[in-house]
């Protein structure tokens, strides 16, 4: 069983998105792709979003449905966030639940960048949409790693792919230098909250 421990407010989530800063630094450089970027809760419409993800992980898959049945008996939707949760584990541990993080670019519209696993399982359930971080104007040197695909193409896996090309639709050969560390959303910088 999944519990809240804290809540954490939809204005320090933002500040927290503009701290993001790319994996790993550029010509030495520390690179922040969102600072100064259009960050906002909204309701995304599956018919104008797409994954970015070409498998989700069945054991996964069991864990957000997990978090989601835990939420609802405290009346949380973990598609339908206002802010952060910092959730405790059944095994004990601490992490941080933010809204599934979705860009928009001119070029390629609505995708998802994280938070592939609770999206699908709404989408399969039916919904029609769900509150996600929205993000555009985002840093032009900064595009996603992936290149969005369609939700038909999304195989369920026990493991991760091998095969890049059964992962994702990489954007480079050197995608690895455009992913965004996401670990103050869903780690230390949120567990910092009050309750």
């Amino acid at each position: 069983m999944f519990t809240v421990g804290a809540t954490v407010e939809w204005e320090r989530i933002e500040e927290q998105v503009r701290q993001v800063t790319l994996l790993h630094p550029r010509d030495g450089e520390v690179v922040f792709p969102y600072a100064d970027a259009n960050i906002r809760l909204e309701e995304v419409s599956y018919d104008k979003v797409l994954p970015t993800t070409l498998y989700v992980i069945r054991d996964n898959l069991a864990v957000q449905t997990a978090i989601n049945s835990s939420l609802s008996q405290c009346g949380y939707d973990s598609l339908e966030l206002e802010g952060g949760l910092v959730l405790g584990t059944p095994n004990g541990d601490i992490m941080g639940l933010v809204p599934p993080i979705v860009e928009e670019t001119e070029a390629d519209g609505q995708y998802i960048l994280d938070g592939a696993h609770r999206s699908v399982i709404g989408l399969w359930a039916g919904r029609t949409s769900f509150v996600a971080i929205l993000i555009s104007d985002i840093r032009p040197d900064c595009p996603s790693y992936a290149l969005p695909n369609n939700w038909n193409e999304i195989k369920i896996v026990e493991d991760t792919p091998k095969d890049l090309t059964q992962k994702k639709k990489y954007r480079t050969d050197d995608y690895y230098s455009l992913y965004r560390n996401l670990a103050p959303l869903t780690g230390g910088g949120i567990r910092e909250a009050k309750s």
